[in-house]
């Protein structure tokens, strides 16, 4: 939770068809689908846990989450809708009693702020804060929305149609704000990587067609070099784009990062020299970017690819090995510590060891 300003928090949300608890105040009747939990957990560094700050039902199954990043009690979902087997829907929320030290009930409600519904009731497939003033971006099938905030609400401010078959963003898994850019997302669609402009009349400000040989899955800015992109795909490959020359040749890849789907990549919000990927292997790696990446137009040797070791590997927890792992997120202030959810439920923090810490900033 970035907008958390004194805290290293998370944000968890659930995915259970039948729902895991009734919602604050409701006789159990409801035209509303099965409510999930969005937790909100806290991780302490001294004492090495992690503690369960809040939880909060949530109407549907939880599909995805961002936090926003200028208020910490505001937060946008995907999530399933009231008719079974419909579109996925998208709304924010407040969480109402987050700065209350003590609540005296299990669940705490959730307010709703917006809803952020797909074109032509497409499903939402991903959202993102970023840019300047709390901006977000919601992404369907067919369409591409920014919403801006005001002092009231946040209202839709453009939106990128794909109506017509060579453009339009099937199967869309991931979108991601350039930091540098108050009006710029990436966002991974199929085996290709679009950016959008939200700014500019043009479907596309860049393409990377066919970035992987199966889908990809993540896609991330880096903090702090221009034009700098990296994706993970089902592949297992993590790839590292320079968009002023969005082909594959020009690309440098992990080969193998994982040998299922690499199903996430971050870099470091210290320093883009170090990045964090995980995979439905069941395994979270740290990476120095230096020496992981190479040349794709590079026949790769096994000689070649024993160089392209991840210098940090995490696969159990409480001494049991991991499940899928499907999200990671950097600590946002610390910057130092990152964290992989496992399909199984359970979230690992991992730090990054000081040597390494020390090597990368000196």
């Amino acid at each position: 939770v970035e907008g958390d300003q004194t805290r290293e928090t998370f944000l968890v949300g659930t995915v259970n068809v039948k729902g895991v608890r009734d919602l604050p105040g409701s006789s159990g009747h409801s035209d509303e689908p099965p409510p999930n939990d969005v937790q909100l957990l806290e991780f302490s560094e001294d004492a090495a846990e992690i503690q369960c700050h809040r939880i909060y039902a949530h109407p549907g199954e939880v599909w995805g989450m961002a936090a926003c990043p200028s208020d910490r009690a505001l937060f946008a979902s995907v999530h399933t809708g009231k008719a079974q087997g419909g579109p996925l829907e998208a709304t924010v929320w407040r969480m109402g009693d987050i700065a209350e030290e003590v609540v005296t009930t299990l669940t705490s409600p959730l307010d709703h702020v917006t809803s952020l519904s797909g074109q032509n009731n497409d499903s939402v497939r991903a959202v993102s804060w970023g840019g300047k003033g709390a901006a977000l971006c919601s992404v369907s099938d067919h369409a591409v929305q920014f919403w801006g905030s005001d002092a009231s609400a946040l209202r839709a401010s453009s939106l990128h149609a794909f109506d017509s078959s060579p453009t339009r963003l099937p199967a869309v898994s991931q979108v991601a704000w350039d930091p540098f850019s108050s009006s710029v997302v990436a966002i991974a669609s199929r085996e290709s990587i679009v950016g959008v402009d939200s700014r500019s009349s043009k479907d596309k400000v860049f393409s990377v067609n066919h970035a992987h040989a199966l889908a990809v899955r993540a896609v991330d800015y880096s903090p702090s070099s221009h034009h700098a992109l990296i994706s993970g795909g089902d592949d297992g490959c993590v790839r590292w784009w320079d968009l002023r020359r969005p082909t594959k040749a020009n690309s440098k890849v992990i080969s193998d990062a994982h040998t299922h789907a690499a199903a996430a990549c971050k870099f470091c919000p210290a320093s883009d020299k170090l990045l964090a990927s995980s995979g439905t292997d069941g395994y979270m790696r740290l990476w120095e970017t230096s020496a992981a990446f190479q040349d794709s137009s590079q026949s790769l040797s096994l000689s070649r690819r024993q160089t392209q070791r991840p210098v940090v590997t995490c696969g159990e927890a409480d001494g049991r090995r991991l499940d899928s792992l499907y999200a990671l997120a950097w600590t946002p202030h610390e910057k130092w510590h990152v964290a992989g959810l496992s399909y199984d439920g359970r979230l690992v923090v991992h730090a990054v060891p000081q040597a390494l810490k020390y090597a990368i900033l000196l």
